[in-house]
């Protein structure tokens, strides 16, 4: 699993910015990768925004160091939408099967969390 961090910005200091910078504040560029969960956490509005790709295999939504909590929804809630082909979510053993532009909502304190391919 991947986070990547973006810093809030002055706005003050953005106007500044040439187009380089601009994309290197605020854009995610590599949020999706082959059997790989990317992450990607602004403090601007300090949330967190994803994509996972599962292969062969469940991709588990580990909670990453920085969040300092035991589980992912320790403290949070997360929107799911499946933008490619039809997979599923277990969500503490629950299955949840998605299609192309499905969405789901989990809600906090649910412990664990992986994504799979229906493939």
């Amino acid at each position: 699993m991947k986070l990547e961090v973006k810093f809030a910005s002055n706005p003050l200091d953005v106007k500044n910015y040439d187009t380089e910078r601009l994309r290197k504040e605020f854009i995610f560029d590599s949020i999706f990768s082959p059997g790989a969960l990317n992450l990607a956490y602004s403090y601007q509005d300090r949330f967190i925004t994803g994509g996972v790709m599962p292969l062969n295999k469940p991709v588990p939504l580990d909670v990453p160091a920085k969040l300092r909590s035991a589980f992912f929804l320790e403290r949070r809630e997360i929107g799911i939408i499946n933008v490619g082909d039809p997979g599923q979510v277990i969500a503490d053993n629950e299955v949840f099967d998605l299609g192309n532009k499905d969405s789901l909502y989990l809600g906090r304190g649910v412990k664990k969390v992986e994504f799979s391919s229906l493939e």
